[in-house]
Formats: structure tokens, sequence, C-alpha cells
């Protein structure tokens, strides 16, 4: 990494809890470097994004980050949502889709939807989404691959 200690006031300072921080990515140092960048050439936000060929808002957005929170904000945030969606469907209807499967394998999703009893009422679609979550044991608990993986060798 350039130390740029005598153009830039304070970028030793950035660059010792750079070294001393562990906890920096390395996508963190990256955009330390176009900040670096952006600020030896003048703050000029427009150069700066189209050298790195980035969006002037994502310059700025780390600019904001660096001020506010200091090194550690510039690491990349968790993409993952915040919720995800759980089955509506109900157990006494999951149970009764699985016992006709089990009495009959061989049937698609519109014969077990025929036989289901006059007050379960579902699509046939629900009906394929539960033989296919129930031959995957890993898709209804919404289990991550290697644990699922482990699962289905025992």
């Amino acid at each position: 990494m350039t130390i740029y200690a005598s153009i830039l006031p304070g970028a030793a300072s950035i660059t010792r809890s750079l070294i001393r921080g562990g906890d920096v990515s390395k996508r963190a140092k990256e955009k330390l470097k176009i900040i670096d960048w952006y600020i030896v050439h003048n703050k000029n936000q427009s150069l700066a994004a189209g050298h790195f060929g980035i969006q002037r808002e994502t310059i700025r957005k780390w600019w904001r980050r660096l001020q506010e929170s200091g090194l550690a904000a510039l690491n990349d945030k968790s993409h993952r949502p915040h919720r995800s969606r759980k089955p509506a469907t109900a157990q006494e209807a999951v149970a009764e889709v699985v016992k006709i499967r089990k009495k009959y394998p061989a049937w698609s999703k519109y014969k077990i939807h025929a036989l289901l009893p006059k007050n379960m009422i579902m699509s046939v679609s629900t009906v394929g989404r539960i033989l296919k979550n129930v031959s995957n044991p890993c898709r209804e608990n919404f289990m991550p691959k290697a644990m699922c993986a482990r699962i289905l060798r025992l």
C-alpha cells in the first residue's frame, strides 16, 4: 500500500491502524486505496469514479462511512435478508399428503391432490411443493448444504 503521508494529512495514522487492525478485509483495503486516490486528487468524485469505473455515489458512501465510523466501516456488509418466509401450509395437510404418498409412491401430485379430503383445500402446486420438500429434508428445514450432505450420508 502506498503511504501518502506527505501529501495527505493523517494517511500515516490510517495506514498504521490498517496494519494493526486485523479485522479489515482485502476488499476494504481496496476501498481505502480508492479513497486515498480520491483525496490526493482534490476530492474530485467524477475523476475518481471515471478512473476506477465505479459510481460517484459509491465513493461518497465510502468516504462518509470512513469519516463516521472509521476503517472497519469499509468492510462489506452482509447481503442476507433479515427475514425469510416460512411455509404457510398446515402440518395436518403436510401429514395427509405424506401419508397418501407413502401408500401410493408412484402417483403424481395430480392424483394425490384428487385423493385429499374435501375439507383440505390446497392447489396441485402446493401438493407438489410438499412432495419436493419431503423428498429433500434440507429444503424443508432451510439447512446449509454442508450440514444437509452430512445428514443425508447418515
